[in-house]
């Protein structure tokens, strides 16, 4: 299953099925001066899973529970990139980053991709795109799972990106 963002923004936007168009959910983050907090909703408008993004500690709450980040997607050491994630089928996935800033999704045991995304593309040089994600039919049913950890990994990668571009400035 391929689905994409409807706009450049990641945190506020809705997804869409790319075969069918039709929205498959609802990403939204409020301003706030405090916590923020992403809701992830489908179709319909029924709340799937939240992450709250709090100085100190992200808790994540996905079929109502409620979690700390470190412990639901744990790192895999001090220094990784790299983020465990263990699904309701009892499989454990790792995120990992490619180059170029994407990132995949593979079975740790198989090391077989499940999931790849693609980046946003301003369309200078190829077709304009935004984010998308290319899905294997085998994880479909826990999609809004692989979403939230995505947005997760990728709130990380875009806060690393930030603080090294902050050092190289200084």
């Amino acid at each position: 299953m391929n689905i994409s963002w409807t706009s450049r923004k990641l945190f506020n936007s809705g997804v869409v099925d790319n075969a069918s168009g039709q929205i498959v959910f609802n990403i939204h983050t409020p301003f706030s001066l405090g916590p923020r907090v992403t809701t992830i909703a489908d179709a319909r408008g029924q709340v799937m899973a939240e992450y709250k993004h709090r100085l100190g500690y992200d808790t994540v709450t996905y079929q109502g529970q409620t979690h700390l980040v470190s412990d639901s997607l744990p790192k895999d050491g001090f220094l990784s990139t790299s983020r465990s994630l263990h699904a309701p089928n009892g499989k454990t996935y790792v995120w990992k980053e490619t180059t170029g800033g994407g990132s995949k999704l593979v079975d740790q045991q198989t090391d077989a991709t499940v999931v790849e995304t693609h980046t946003a593309n301003l369309g200078i040089f190829s077709a304009r795109h935004n984010v998308g994600i290319e899905a294997d039919a085998a994880i479909v049913p826990y999609l809004d799972l692989f979403v939230l950890s995505f947005l997760i990994c990728e709130r990380g990668r875009r806060a690393r990106r930030v603080a090294a571009s902050s050092a190289t400035a200084s």
